[in-house]
């Protein structure tokens, strides 16, 4: 091996142990914030509709299959303190209580 090479893979394997390093702090770090988070903006990925070809291979045989399209969002939201960001695409329905209308305008 030559000195260069030797000495670039050196400085990689430094890197790679000040890298774990560094994401054990961020583990650290995270695991001892209050947490306080704010919304971001959500990404949206969309798949589009398309038709698998029918075919035909001896005696099996596949008609034509339509995928329908596919939308789905994910839900974000970032740490004020130390910048971690969540992300979800599940959400939950809140429960609405609907209130009595009588009509008259006293309320």
């Amino acid at each position: 091996m030559t000195p260069r090479a030797a000495h670039v893979r050196e400085q990689v394997v430094k890197a790679e142990k000040e890298l774990e390093r560094r994401k054990a702090d961020l583990v650290k770090l995270e695991a001892e914030c209050p947490h306080e988070w704010e919304a971001v903006d959500p990404r949206v990925d969309t798949q589009r509709a398309y038709t698998i070809p029918a075919w035909k291979a001896g005696s099996d045989f596949s008609p034509e299959t339509h995928v329908p399209s596919k939308r789905t969002v994910y839900h974000r939201r970032q740490c004020f303190h130390c910048g971690k960001i969540e992300e979800t695409t599940k959400t939950k329905v809140k429960k609405v209580i609907d209130e009595p209308d009588f009509g008259d305008a006293r309320t």
